[in-house]
């Protein structure tokens, strides 16, 4: 598990503004229309993607496709408005990893919630940790011994990154 601070030509950077400036918004607007199209389609025939669920399209237009295979996309809960906002989280980092790991070595993934949503940045990183942990505990890697899997964070800032690994070493050394 590590951190970046550049997603295939994406800088993930202080000073972002919503919604074209945070990982989402860039990764719709390099995706482009067939993103774009990938994204309505999935709302209009499966409902969208529902708090705490993750959905997955294909890297949308040549700017993602020369650095990822797909993308996967959750919804995060809102920190001060949904009924049980550390669960709902929970559930995105499973999801997302669920369908993320289905044959990928390495994915790259943003601190979800701790933006727009309102997470508090040390409970974000908590449950990130917990859950990459998780994730890596019960993954089945029956036939993938020589394959390394890894995750990795897109974290703009080093006191969050710090905060992250902090947290990673401190619950990984109860285990």
């Amino acid at each position: 598990m590590g951190y970046v601070s550049n997603w295939g030509g994406m800088d993930v950077g202080n000073g972002m503004l919503y919604a074209v400036s945070v990982v989402d918004g860039l990764v719709h607007q390099l995706g482009g229309i067939r993103l774009s199209m990938e994204c309505k389609l999935i709302k209009s025939f499966r409902g969208g993607c529902p708090t705490g669920k993750a959905v997955s399209t294909s890297q949308g237009n040549e700017a993602l496709q020369k650095v990822y295979d797909g993308i996967i996309h959750t919804a995060p809960p809102f920190y001060a408005h949904d009924e049980n906002p550390i669960e709902a989280l929970q559930s995105c980092y499973r999801s997302s990893f669920d369908i993320a790991f289905d044959g990928a070595v390495r994915v790259a993934c943003p601190l979800i919630g701790a933006g727009a949503r309102g997470f508090p940045v040390t409970e974000a990183t908590h449950i990130a940790a917990s859950e990459s942990l998780a994730w890596r505990d019960t993954e089945d890697t029956e036939g993938d011994e020589n394959r390394e899997k890894a995750i990795v964070f897109g974290i703009p800032d080093l006191s969050i990154a710090e905060n992250l690994v902090q947290s990673l070493e401190s619950k990984n050394q109860y285990k």
